[in-house]
């Protein structure tokens, strides 16, 4: 186990989950790791918009130091509560997706646009959530991950 994460076993899934151990609900990229019995590693990102307003978002882009990706798109899952909203998309990360948290975790700026069928609202990509992915990344190289290709 890493130094950064906590570990959770789900016993229908048989898999073992690993979370950082100092993630808040409220950063816009959220990474975790997968291991199954095989002891195969898998690497998962949720990007969340979280706000006052309905966005109902249908795709999002990021602005790594003025560099754009994107728009990536998929099922975007929403719920709210106490007048918050959130809206979130849990992906399997590719060598793209893969590329791409390497370079925000190590950028000067970046930021995520969350696009709906009507508004859209920009999250900048704060340093301790950089610091975040930065230690989810070694985490996922400390227990046996290889660079995604």
């Amino acid at each position: 186990m890493s130094k950064y994460t906590i570990k959770e076993f789900d016993e229908f899934r048989n898999i073992t989950y690993y979370k950082n151990k100092s993630e808040s609900d409220d950063n816009p990229i959220m990474i975790y790791i997968g291991k199954r019995k095989n002891n195969k590693l898998f690497l998962r990102v949720i990007f969340k918009y979280l706000g006052d307003d309905w966005l109902f978002v249908d795709s999002l882009s990021v602005s790594v130091d003025g560099k754009i990706y994107g728009p990536f798109t998929g099922k975007f899952e929403r719920d709210h509560s106490s007048g918050r909203v959130w809206e979130w998309i849990d992906i399997s990360v590719n060598k793209v997706g893969y590329e791409l948290l390497n370079k925000i975790f190590t950028s000067q700026r970046s930021v995520i646009r969350f696009d709906g069928s009507k508004y859209y609202r920009d999250q900048k990509i704060d340093s301790n959530n950089k610091r975040l992915i930065k230690e989810m990344i070694y985490a996922y190289r400390d227990l046996g991950g290889k660079d995604i290709n």
